[in-house]
């Protein structure tokens, strides 16, 4: 069965491992080409060799979504080397599970940076790709934490920024008011879902800044 992913440019963000990892090795089984984005290049290579088993369709490049600068470069990388993007899963995201009395102004700006900050600049560094190019898919990855359940203590602050990340991809706010920018048909981010489930990403381990994108 075909997913219609030939021909077809997909970016990952936090691509080097969990839901990222997995996402990537889907699409390019299901013959989409691949770009693997994560601030650790080597995650990034070893998802790729996962990918293409053969196939070559997936390459990795080293993005840190806290450096707006990065994700320009990346993204005009990206472009340039499969000439277009069609897909983004906005994925990447950082946790640090620490007690809230102990929590300082630098943690609080680390989680914002990635989870909030990063997600609008990814999303809209393709997105206004997509405008030009008069279509394109988005997708943001949340969490149940992000104003649907709680996740217990130490959570407090990855899940505000979680919630506020929910907001940046409604389709009529946020990364959405690309679509009017143009008269066009994309970014598509006209479809907005809490699907739920549970999964165990590296953040969620006693390691607290280990890059996660919890589901």
């Amino acid at each position: 069965m075909s997913w219609g992913f030939e021909n077809r440019t997909v970016v990952i963000t936090g691509g080097g491992n969990g839901i990222g990892r997995a996402s990537a090795i889907a699409f390019a089984q299901n013959d989409a080409r691949v770009a693997v984005l994560d601030r650790d290049l080597a995650a990034a290579e070893q998802t790729c060799a996962f990918a293409n088993n053969g196939i070559n369709l997936a390459r990795a490049w080293r993005c840190d979504v806290a450096s707006e600068s990065d994700i320009l470069d990346t993204v005009s990388a990206v472009i340039h080397e499969f000439s277009g993007i069609d897909i983004l899963f906005n994925n990447a995201g950082v946790n640090r599970r620490i007690k809230l009395a102990d929590w300082k102004a630098d943690d609080w700006n680390a989680l914002i940076q990635v989870n909030l900050i990063g997600v609008f600049c990814v999303a809209r560094a393709v997105g206004l790709h997509m405008v030009e190019r008069g279509r394109g898919s988005i997708v943001n990855m949340s969490a149940l934490g992000g104003g649907i359940i709680g996740l217990g203590r130490g959570t407090e602050i990855y899940t505000a920024t979680k919630g506020r990340g929910r907001h940046v991809a409604r389709p009529r706010r946020g990364v959405g008011a690309l679509r009017r920018k143009g008269k066009l048909r994309g970014p598509r981010l006209d479809r907005y879902s809490d699907k739920r489930g549970f999964i165990e990403p590296p953040c969620r381990s006693a390691t607290s800044d280990r890059p996660c994108a919890p589901s």
